[in-house]
């Protein structure tokens, strides 16, 4: 019980054993563990799922390869941490970037001087240039710096065609 973080069990243990001193390292933890939810800016969440055949299902419509579909049992998270439930996040988070929104629509272009583009990191460039039908010379419209895409990298750089040149 020492290191638990549900509030609830907590709770069961303090009504179980109210006259034990473990029970006023129960009361701390809860507080504990309530001012860093409020701190977080989170509510403790409570559930009645209690079987290990209830399911969550997470669908995400992101990328090419859409939609993902994640299933774990909710009974598995119960215990960890907010640290872990954090980091899963953040991988998931870097998944979703690694996917680039613009990777499908790209796959069809067919590029051609004077094509006008919006840029994933801001931004607007013209084609001024495609060598060898894929290697593309852009121009950044406020810079007038350019800048050589190849086709591997064309939706690291490119997020829409905004207009065609001709």
């Amino acid at each position: 019980m020492k290191d638990s973080t549900d509030p609830a069990a907590l709770r069961r243990f303090i009504k179980r054993f109210p006259d034990t001193p473990l029970s006023i390292n129960a009361q701390q933890r809860i507080g504990i563990l309530q001012k860093a939810a409020e701190q977080l800016g989170e509510n403790p969440v409570t559930s009645s799922i209690s079987t290990p055949n209830s399911e969550v299902v997470l669908t995400l419509h992101v990328g090419p390869k859409s939609p993902r579909v994640i299933r774990f049992s909710p009974l598995a998270t119960v215990s960890l941490e907010l640290a872990l439930i954090s980091g899963a996040i953040n991988d998931l988070e870097n998944l979703v970037r690694t996917e680039s929104p613009s990777s499908e629509a790209l796959r069809d272009w067919n590029p051609q001087r004077g094509d006008r583009v919006e840029l994933l990191a801001g931004g607007y460039a013209r084609v001024v240039d495609v060598v060898d039908e894929a290697v593309l010379v852009l121009e950044h419209e406020e810079t007038y710096i350019r800048e050589i895409v190849g086709p591997e990298a064309w939706d690291k750089v490119i997020l829409r065609v905004v207009e065609s040149g001709q």
